[in-house]
């Protein structure tokens, strides 16, 4: 008797515990993000006409992707409990594209990410002030290549 009351006491404290998390869900390794709005300064920024903003998180450590006509290579850590993420860009590949403007603000902004927000199939990128910086939304692709 007294074991089945522990065990329900147990099971009792650990739904308690995993209600009571206040942050966002965690980013799904292999999982593709299509940039769909960015902001710098505020200010939306128009995307490449002919070109893709994406984002594929590779496992729970590194992001690799496209900022425009460039590739790029980033680690990120992140707490879902705090919906905080920190990302640090690695490397780029250094072709001349129609608007590098806009590329280094996105590498830029990679590198001011503070907060994130997971709902479904959409996130939000903020920096510490909360401003949003990229909204993203998952697309599903093939990338065995990653």
């Amino acid at each position: 008797m007294k074991r089945i009351l522990s065990l329900i006491t147990a099971l009792a404290l650990a739904l308690t515990f995993s209600m009571c998390t206040s942050g966002t869900e965690q980013i799904p390794g292999k999982s593709y993000w299509k940039v769909t709005k960015m902001y710098y300064n505020n200010t939306e920024v128009a995307l490449p006409a002919e070109q893709t903003s994406e984002m594929f998180f590779i496992n729970n450590m590194d992001i690799s992707g496209l900022c425009g006509c460039n590739n790029f290579f980033a680690s990120y850590w992140a707490v879902p409990e705090k919906g905080s993420i920190n990302i640090e860009p690695k490397m780029r590949t250094r072709k001349m594209c129609p608007d590098m403007n806009y590329e280094e603000n996105f590498i830029e902004n990679l590198s001011k990410a503070a907060r994130y927000k997971l709902k479904g199939e959409k996130m939000a990128i903020k920096d510490k002030d909360n401003n949003t910086l990229f909204e993203l939304k998952r697309t599903e692709i093939n990338r065995d290549q990653f």
